[in-house]
């Protein structure tokens, strides 16, 4: 199962007694607003090095430094949304029959987990929040115990295995 994967590969175990009940993905809307300026940068580059073979005529040293730009610029943000993907792609929330595990990491940046035991957890909530969430079935987990966990998949249907799993359901 690629949740045991996921664990075993972040050198996490789970004890025998405990089972894995959920796996829940981050959702899709997380990329959009990065693509978004992904592709403004992208225009930006193409507009200058449209610029640099127009120019390249009349002034070419100028046209020189506006390629380096262009080019350096294009580099830059194409190896820069790689490695916002590929790090971003690392987010996921685990429950188990005891506890929920957080996983999120930015790749060379950060890596983050966060445990909620069952125990200690009080209360469970779900927000989903305008229309675009209602729309897309996305929203936060919300605990009483830390931080919120966003751009979850269909959160009450997740707060409502988190109860069940609790046996609060």
């Amino acid at each position: 199962m690629h949740s045991h994967e996921h664990i075993a590969s972040t050198g996490h175990t789970l004890p025998s007694d405990e089972k894995i009940v959920a796996v829940v993905q981050e959702h899709w809307i997380r990329y959009v607003f990065p693509l978004c300026i992904y592709l403004f940068l992208l225009a930006i580059s193409g507009v200058l090095l449209f610029l640099a073979e127009v120019i390249a005529h009349h002034w070419m040293w100028f046209s020189h430094a506006v390629f380096l730009l262009s080019f350096s610029l294009l580099l830059f943000i194409h190896h820069g949304f790689f490695l916002y993907l590929l790090g971003e792609s690392m987010s996921q929330v685990v429950i188990t029959n005891r506890r929920i595990i957080y996983f999120h990491d930015e790749l060379f940046l950060r890596h983050e987990m966060l445990e909620f035991n069952f125990n200690r957890l009080k209360m469970v909530e779900s927000r989903q929040h305008g229309f675009l969430q209602n729309i897309l079935h996305y929203g936060e987990l919300k605990f009483d115990t830390g931080p919120s966990v966003p751009y979850v998949w269909h959160p009450n249907r997740v707060a409502k295995d988190i109860q069940q799993a609790m046996g609060r359901a």
